[in-house]
């Protein structure tokens, strides 16, 4: 059975309203009042949702005498339109750069293979030195036994593709004291070049469903789960390129170890790091608060 309701409200009705706070609290959500009263047009925003409870109410052939509370009907849609400009921006945006992303890290793989070949080795726990050499889709390091426990899912030849080179040096051509950490340089590569997959096949599957996009829970649930994913990505692709180059600072002529500098006191260093740990912990907290405020808020109505 389907059933219409219908409702008209008198805005200017809730000019007066919008300040009785006992009335608001028995009508609307706290969800609904922390959206409406952040808006410019706070009436506006709370007949349209006071017009459509009724209407439900109307549709379902019940009111408020029959135990249905207006405040438990919570009007959870709203800038469909809006949200759907902007995330259509956003993820032919994101498909687009994890691409040329992508393109790039095909680029750097090239000359890391040249440059750096112990890093080339660890992102890929690669131990013995190989021609046409396979990449294993699973695969497990055990750097104490200089061995993988477990390889598999193997591509024939796609790590010398990707390398630009038939022969890839293993680790075990390199002195131990030469080798970089394997399990956090391979385990950090291997996430972000996953994470950069994922950005791909979200934003094809946002464009492919965006005509109802609105209705996909699932979708728009993992789409919000994924916003510290990118910081993240960045994070391990930083990791890949400074503990991959390990032990040396200046690659084959200068080791970490050697670099330190006498005239800096291990204290200053531990100072230092506070602060900017500290600093930049502050601004990741205010761009989350700012992004949580103004994603609440919603856009400024259109002046007409």
């Amino acid at each position: 059975m389907i059933s219409i309701g219908i409702d008209i409200c008198n805005v200017k009705r809730f000019d007066r309203l919008k300040e009785n706070r006992a009335f608001l609290k028995r009508v609307f959500a706290e969800s609904e009042l922390e959206i409406c009263l952040k808006r410019k047009r706070i009436s506006e925003c709370l007949a349209v949702r006071f017009a459509a409870k009724e209407a439900f109410v109307k549709a379902i052939g019940t009111g408020i005498r029959d135990g249905i509370k207006l405040r438990e009907i919570v009007i959870r849609k709203n800038e469909i339109e809006f949200f759907k400009k902007s995330i259509k921006i956003g993820a032919v945006f994101a498909l687009l750069s994890s691409i040329l992303v992508a393109g790039v890290g095909d680029f750097h793989a090239k000359e890391v293979s040249h440059t750096q070949p112990t890093k080339l080795a660890a992102m890929e726990s690669l131990w013995e030195t190989k021609k046409d050499a396979p990449m294993y889709l699973l695969l497990i390091p055990d750097p104490a036994n200089e061995r993988n426990s477990v390889e598999a899912l193997g591509i024939p030849s796609m790590l010398s593709i990707l390398a630009g080179q038939k022969e890839i040096k293993g680790l075990k051509e390199f002195p131990p004291t030469e080798r970089p950490p394997v399990t956090p340089t391979f385990l950090s590569f291997r996430l972000m070049v996953g994470l950069g997959f994922v950005f791909i096949l979200l934003s094809l599957w946002v464009l492919v469903k965006f005509k109802t996009l609105e209705n996909r829970r699932i979708l728009l649930r993992l789409l919000l789960w994924s916003i510290p994913l990118p910081y993240i990505a960045a994070q391990l692709g930083w990791i890949v390129a400074e503990v991959g180059r390990q032990p040396w600072i200046v690659y084959g002529l200068l080791k970490t170890a050697d670099a330190v500098s006498k005239a800096v006191e291990p204290s200053q260093v531990l100072s230092s790091l506070i602060v900017f740990t500290l600093f930049y912990g502050a601004l990741g907290i205010i761009d989350i608060y700012l992004l949580a405020k103004y994603a609440r808020k919603g856009p400024e109505p259109k002046e007409v």
